[in-house]
């Protein structure tokens, strides 16, 4: 295999939360990081998808100790909330092959949907593949502009209560109109928040579209 470009849903296996299952041999096998995924699933059953992936600026800000300060709001509601919440961060480096590892970077994520591996990546959940998809990539996006923010010396300026409170998920949202809300029609589909801009699942969508293509959904005998 030359990695997800040369994927096809043809070489998907269905193994279980431990890695064992129907299809699995010389050939297919699970990944060696399945406890990452698989431990969450089983810790939290509000999970319906974990991503797992390593980005460039997330990795860049993890071994830098770059602080994700809350400063903006109305450009990115969604990288404003992740800033806003604030990113939990497990200090292991090492891939997470093992339960033991995988429950400490658990107890670290708590209930939230982003942890930051320092030295590794990241990982991000959802109720959907979408959701979590979208959650990765408006973290990196998050990561790309408080990593440029970081390269100017400067000290950003943090944006003023008031506006935190805004975009706090914790406390009372604005509530819009059923025309104008846009972004609560797209979490009712499944696809999470951060479309703005592109940075969502449909946004990332296109950009696969445009370059290696989507693939089949033509499946083995396998299935």
């Amino acid at each position: 295999m030359g990695g997800l470009a040369q994927t096809d849903v043809h070489h998907v296996r269905r193994p279980d939360f431990d890695g064992e299952g129907p299809g699995l041999g010389r050939s297919h096998y699970a990944p060696h990081e399945t406890p990452l995924h698989g431990e969450v699933y089983k810790a939290r059953s509000e999970v319906g998808a974990v991503v797992h992936v390593h980005p460039k600026h997330a990795l860049l800000c993890s071994v830098t100790g770059v602080e994700f300060t809350p400063i903006f709001g109305g450009y990115s509601p969604g990288l404003a909330r992740i800033a806003i919440l604030g990113v939990p961060t497990y200090h292991r480096a090492a891939t997470i092959i093992d339960p033991d590892m995988a429950a400490e970077m658990i107890e670290v994520m708590g209930d939230r949907n982003v942890v930051l591996l320092r030295g590794h990546g990241i990982a991000t959940t959802g109720p959907t593949v979408q959701a979590a998809t979208s959650v990765a990539l408006q973290f990196e996006n998050l990561c790309e502009i408080m990593w440029q923010v970081a390269l100017t010396g400067r000290k950003p300026m943090e944006i003023a209560q008031v506006d935190k409170d805004r975009y706090d998920p914790r406390k009372e949202q604005v509530v819009f109109p059923a025309s104008r809300d846009w972004q609560g029609m797209r979490r009712a589909e499944g696809a999470g928040d951060g479309e703005e801009g592109g940075m969502g699942w449909r946004g990332w969508v296109q950009r696969v579209e445009g370059t290696v293509g989507l693939p089949s959904e033509q499946l083995d005998e396998d299935g």
